[in-house]
């Protein structure tokens, strides 16, 4: 209005510009920002946004206050003071917490106040959980260390010496029934690894001038009185020839350690030819227990006199089970070639050295070749064969078979020409190159050469169960295993034989092979 200079005006629809910076204040919030509508809408990811929250009266719930203005850029809030601790616990102090969920210190007693930490933690957790509780040094598992002690790692075992300079001796012993200690139970027995199983008898029938038919009856008669369900397992039939009351009580007394752990159906038989023709029989069925059945076998006793004696086949027949092979055991001496019971044998079991030793080698190897034979004198070198053999595993050791200087094998009966005749096979040498020694240590000593040095292997029994072999070769270390002979017992070696398959080449080999060495 006056005549003066005009500076500069507010435009038309301006304000007056605000103090403070307009993205640091918050605005009023839009009309129906709920819906998906209009400017500054809230759209919700899925499909439409909810309804907008009311009390009541359906109006809408007044919004919380807008956080503080924060301060120019460096600023710090002010310390606060502390607030009053409302621990809500019967009385008890509040705890002082860190990151975990476990109180770290408990709280003080009566007037002494709180206690505080001398050190305190710097920083945040950022981000790592809290160690577990009652873990040492920060672990997160729980190991004990050696014997007693708080939780934790053990790095090292501690040194067995103590600080003294010597250990001080054991206290006395206490005298009488000790018992627990303390509040302790007492230990309960243990357990055996595994139960062995124990054969009860569940019937016995003995008849004297009976017949193969009247034997039979028996059986199954004693069968039927088993209540619980009973499984007939055989699986061979066993017949064993003898020739006095003296071996067929031996062969019983084997027949029940077998039956344990082979069950068969046993027959032995006693040959007298003198007196009337006739069969006195005694019979037994036994059972083991096996979960919830019994398995059951039988033994039998047969004394077959005058003619009957002579076609044990006719005898035996009758008993043999279908499908199940008919092994013929001879404990104490060998059948004749012309014997009528071959016919009925699918498989042989001897023992060559109680038979009649290198004498009966021949008689055995015509045997050989009509049945398959399981000798258990050959059973028993196995330990020996295994280990013999266990020595040129080492390639570096199988050279020395190639140039084979001499063998020596010091034993006594016919294992010492088993052996010899399964080296000379098994190593195609030159029976020259074998000698045969009587010496109280059974032993087997190999000489060879390879790249011209000289290698000696030996095997030898060091004790009642227990084998040594060694190789030394020039230049190298001394080389020794260590092995067991294992239960040697009639019992073990005739349950080895019943379950053999087929013939052994190698035995049958070895044996041809000693017929040579004999002569």
């Amino acid at each position: 209005m006056g005549r003066g200079r005009a500076g500069g005006g507010i435009p038309v629809g301006g304000r007056r510009r605000s103090r403070e910076p307009h993205r640091d204040l918050r605005g009023p919030p839009p009309r129906r920002r709920q819906l998906a509508l209009g400017g500054r809408a809230r759209l919700h990811p899925h499909r439409q946004a909810p309804s907008q929250a009311g009390h009541r009266s359906g109006h809408a719930v007044q919004r919380g206050p807008p956080p503080a203005v924060p301060g120019p850029p460096g600023a710090r809030p002010r310390a606060e003071r502390a607030r009053p601790a409302y621990p809500a616990r019967r009385g008890h102090h509040p705890a002082v917490r860190s990151q975990g969920a476990r109180a770290v210190v408990r709280g003080a007693h009566g007037l002494h106040g709180l206690p505080l930490r001398r050190g305190l933690r710097r920083g945040d957790g950022r981000g790592l959980r809290a160690p577990p509780s009652r873990r040492l040094h920060r672990r997160p598992d729980t190991v004990h260390p050696l014997r007693r002690g708080r939780p934790g790692l053990a790095h090292l075992r501690p040194d067995p010496r103590g600080l003294a300079a010597g250990r001080e001796p054991a206290g006395p012993l206490r005298r009488g029934n000790v018992g627990a200690q303390g509040r302790r139970p007492s230990s309960r027995a243990r357990r055996p690894p595994l139960a062995e199983p124990v054969s009860t008898i569940l019937g016995t029938w003995s008849a004297e001038q009976t017949t193969v038919g009247e034997v039979e009856t028996a059986i199954a008669r004693l069968r039927r009185q088993e209540e619980r369900a009973a499984v007939r397992a055989a699986v061979v039939t066993l017949v064993v020839p003898t020739f006095d009351d003296h071996e067929a009580a031996a062969a019983l007394d084997v027949l029940r350690a077998l039956g344990d752990h082979h069950p068969s159906r046993a027959i032995v038989l006693v040959k007298d030819g003198a007196g009337p023709a006739g069969i006195d029989a005694e019979l037994r069925v036994h059972c083991i227990e096996r979960d919830t059945r019994a398995v059951c076998f039988e033994n039998m006793l047969l004394h077959v006199r005058g003619d009957t004696a002579h076609h044990l086949d006719s005898v035996v027949e009758p008993f043999t089970l279908p499908d199940v092979p008919v092994v013929v055991w001879l404990p104490h001496r060998l059948l004749t070639i012309d014997d009528p019971l071959l016919a009925a044998a699918d498989r042989l079991v001897v023992d060559s050295r109680a038979a009649g030793g290198a004498a009966a080698l021949s008689h055995l190897a015509f045997l050989t070749d009509r049945l398959p034979v399981s000798d258990a004198t050959w059973l028993r070198l196995t330990p020996w064969r295994r280990l013999f053999g266990g020595l040129f595993e080492d390639t570096r050791l199988r050279p020395f078979l190639d140039d084979v200087r001499s063998i020596r094998v010091a034993s006594r009966g016919i294992a010492r020409l088993l052996l010899a005749g399964w080296l000379t096979t098994r190593l195609g040498l030159d029976r020259a190159l074998v000698a045969l020694d009587t010496g109280e240590h059974p032993a087997v000593e190999l000489v060879g050469r390879a790249a011209g040095r000289e290698g000696r292997f030996t095997v030898e029994r060091t004790g009642d169960q227990e084998l040594r072999a060694a190789a030394e070769v020039a230049g190298e270390a001394r080389i020794e295993r260590v092995a067991d002979l294992g239960d040697r017992s009639t019992a073990s070696m005739l349950g080895r034989a019943l379950t053999a398959i087929g013939r052994d080449e190698v035995y049958e080999h070895a044996l041809a092979s000693a017929l040579d060495f004999r002569r």
